[in-house]
């Protein structure tokens, strides 16, 4: 039958147009047309596209302000299993941690803060025992410490992303993905960890939850 040049256009992009030359050549009609909803649905598809090809090197574990296990173990002057407490460094724990998860340098306060905020983050996700009805005042003092602080904002999505690992608990995972919404709404993960941010929440959170946390990123 008889196609219009631009049917057959259409045709030939989809057949022999790469998957990703393809969206790409949609992000370029959006943002000629000035679609900014458009735009952003095609840029978060061209992030999933390239994720997918390079997942292997976002992996949590592969973050390169992470300390090694052994060494952040080894941080804690008193402790009578540094194996299990080097184990346990990016998965869950109920138990306080005793030194940041990532290198935060030399700042004494905020290497403080991190440990606040840790124990914050038990408290909220129902790992360690708090007051009831407590939960809101420890979310919003989880933000605010984190909102005006690039280090502090990294080291809360290490230390989500730590608590989400292996946890056995439904009620903490559930909350843990609540505080994750509430962080990417508020603080978008900064551009050094986004990637990891990214493929932890695609291979992750459950499926409702996965688009609204990654729209809320961009």
């Amino acid at each position: 039958p008889h196609r219009s040049p631009t049917i057959n256009k259409i045709i030939e992009l989809l057949y022999n147009t790469a998957k990703d030359e393809f969206v790409k050549l949609q992000l370029k009609a959006s943002l000629k047309q000035g679609d900014k909803a458009r735009f952003i649905a095609t840029t978060i598809k061209l992030r999933e596209l390239s994720l997918n090809r390079t997942k292997e090197l976002f992996r949590f574990s592969r973050f390169n302000l992470l300390y090694d296990s052994e060494a952040w173990a080894g941080k804690k002057l008193f402790c009578f299993d540094k194996k299990a407490l080097a184990q346990s460094y990016r998965r869950h724990t109920s138990q306080p941690i005793h030194h940041s998860l990532i290198k935060l340098w030399d700042d004494k306060k905020n290497k403080k803060t991190a440990l606040v905020l840790f124990k914050n983050i038990l408290g909220y996700m129902g790992d360690r025992r708090y007051q009831q009805g407590q939960e809101v005042l420890l979310a919003q003092e989880i933000l605010s410490m984190c909102v005006d602080v690039n280090d502090l904002r990294i080291e809360v999505y290490c230390q989500l992303m730590k608590q989400l690992t292996r946890n056995p608990r439904p009620e903490s995972i559930n909350k843990g993905w609540d505080l994750m919404m509430l962080c990417v709404s508020t603080f978008p993960p900064p551009p050094v960890i986004e990637n990891f941010v990214e493929l932890f929440i695609r291979e992750n959170a459950p499926k409702k939850r996965v688009d609204p946390m990654i729209n809320n990123m961009h």
